[in-house]
């Protein structure tokens, strides 16, 4: 797939990711002490913590979703996916995450 080109819709292209380099199963919880993702896009890790304080409102910080594998973050509602599940030019399998 030629994900530059691809015909998908803008607001579903957001947040895409490679379907294959899961690793593991994948399961959603909340936040935890010391969560850190690099987030698809950025040269530098965050805490999961920083990012919350700076942008979602203490009563939402509980009901954000993060999506896991076994390696650990790669998907967080409202912010995207970690660079390690970014889809490139040997991506077979794009997976979208949204909340309803």
């Amino acid at each position: 797939i030629d994900y530059k080109s691809a015909n998908i819709h803008k607001m579903l292209a957001k947040k895409p990711f490679d379907y294959d380099k899961i690793k593991g199963k994948l399961f959603i919880r909340n936040r935890k002490n010391g969560d850190k993702i690099r987030l698809c896009s950025r040269s530098f890790t965050s805490s999961v913590k920083k990012l919350f304080y700076e942008n979602v409102p203490l009563e939402n910080r509980d009901k954000t979703v993060i999506l896991c594998d076994d390696d650990g973050i790669v998907w967080i509602e409202g912010f995207g996916c970690a660079e390690r599940v970014k889809i490139d030019d040997n991506t077979k399998n794009i997976l979208i995450c949204k909340i309803s």
